[in-house]
C-alpha cells in the first residue's frame, strides 16, 4: 500500500480525500470487511461535511476515526502498516484545523 506525500502542505480537502483513497483501497484488498469499511466512512463523510461549518465537530469525528483505527490495529484488523497512514493523515486534519 503506497503512502500519499505532499509536496507542500496539503489542503484539508486534499488530506480527506486521501484518507478516502486510502480507506477504499484497505476495504478493495479486503483487509476491511463490509461493516468495519461502512463504519470509518461514516465517520469520514461527518467530516467533510463539519469541516466546512463545525470544525470542533470535525475533531470531535477524527478524533473517533483515530480512535476506531487504533481499535482495528489493536484487535488485528488492520496491521500498523495498514493504520498509521490513516491515523497520520486524521492527526494532520486535526491540527491544521486547530492551526
Amino acid at each position: 500500500m503506497n503512502t500519499v506525500e505532499f509536496c507542500s502542505p496539503p489542503t484539508l480537502e486534499e488530506l480527506i480525500g486521501a484518507l478516502n483513497e486510502h480507506m477504499a483501497e484497505l476495504g478493495a484488498s479486503g483487509v476491511l470487511n463490509d461493516g468495519n469499511d461502512t463504519a470509518l466512512l461514516a465517520i469520514l463523510a461527518n467530516i467533510g461535511k463539519s469541516v466546512s461549518n463545525d470544525r470542533p465537530n470535525a475533531i470531535v469525528l477524527l478524533e473517533a476515526f483515530i480512535h476506531q483505527v487504533s481499535g482495528f490495529i489493536n484487535g488485528g484488523i488492520l496491521t500498523v502498516e495498514e493504520g498509521q497512514p490513516l491515523i497520520d493523515a486524521a492527526q494532520a486534519v486535526i491540527d491544521q484545523l486547530n492551526g
